[in-house]
């Protein structure tokens, strides 16, 4: 095992200095072990070579538009979903969490209801609004760490409402 990590630290040595086409491989080596290592570096350079493509796309002014354009329109669905709620009871009033910070807790909570929007609909939306924050999170813009409560869902008067939780101290 310990001959292992050392091939592996060794590929990847010799990866990060540029000498993938200049390994000379000891004979010390069985054929497997020199097979092994030359995997291990065709590996190692493949995920280098992707995880520059990745951080090219994420920094190209065109991605961050369309990823801004994108969020727009997922903000505009979820507000075409939150705009009415209507509701017979409280069951058919739901409250969601609009993703997660970095350092915990929710951005937000939105109610919603049953009877316009179902569960998996309203989800679906959040969930790729929250995949772009994170990805704008990779590139370095930040957040704050307040936290903001969980409402309770009501249904007053046939519409949904956030009732807001009393914190007790």
């Amino acid at each position: 095992m310990m001959m292992r990590t050392k091939l592996s630290l060794c590929a990847a040595t010799l990866l990060t200095l540029g000498l993938l086409s200049q390994v000379a491989v000891s004979k010390s080596l069985t054929k497997e072990e020199e097979t092994q290592l030359k995997q291990e570096l065709q590996q190692l350079q493949k995920k280098a070579e992707e995880a520059e493509k990745k951080q090219k796309k994420e920094s190209d002014p065109k991605e961050k538009k369309k990823d801004h354009e994108r969020y727009q329109i997922l903000q505009a669905k979820l507000d075409e979903y939150t705009a009415t709620k209507p509701c017979e009871t409280a069951a058919q009033c739901k409250v969601i969490s609009l993703g997660n910070k970095p350092c915990g807790g929710a951005w937000g909570y939105e109610i919603y209801s049953t009877q316009t929007v179902s569960e998996a609909d309203i989800s679906k939306v959040i969930s790729e609004m929250d995949a772009i924050k994170k990805k704008n999170m990779r590139k370095g813009m930040v957040s704050t760490c307040e936290h903001i409560p969980e409402p309770i869902a009501q249904c007053v008067e046939n519409q949904c409402t956030a009732q807001k939780k009393m914190l007790l101290y």
